[in-house]
């Protein structure tokens, strides 16, 4: 289970830095412009757990609307591929964090003992 929260929480704060990064700045989500993308909180209110093509986050950094994409297309640099695919692994991973705090003692258990036995197949 530690190593579950863990790998979450790692995934979480590799990617607040990315978006921090290319949204958040001063001029954008980070400064006048709505929604704020500063907190883990205001960040993830943009994620639906573990479904990431139902995220606005998600959504607005792969749209091919020129409209709506974020970072703008007049942005001075755009979300790195390898970095879009470390939000879209996190907002994958988010679900499991969701069930866990919102399971009971016996479920948590019962969800870990499943989670194990899938880390030790797939490594």
């Amino acid at each position: 289970m530690l190593f579950l929260i863990s790998m979450i929480a790692s995934q979480a704060r590799e990617c607040k830095s990315i978006i921090k990064e290319y949204c958040g700045i001063s001029t954008c989500h980070g400064g006048p412009i709505n929604p704020k993308l500063s907190t883990y909180e205001e960040i993830t209110s943009l994620v639906v757990p573990g479904n990431p093509e139902a995220s606005k986050l998600w959504n607005l950094l792969t749209t091919n609307d020129l409209n709506k994409a974020m970072p703008p297309v007049n942005a001075v640099h755009e979300v790195a591929p390898g970095d879009k695919l470390k939000i879209y692994n996190w907002i994958k991973m988010e679900l499991k964090l969701h069930l866990i705090l919102q399971t009971s003692d016996q479920q948590l258990y019962a969800l870990l003992q499943r989670d194990a036995l899938l880390v030790i197949v797939t490594t």
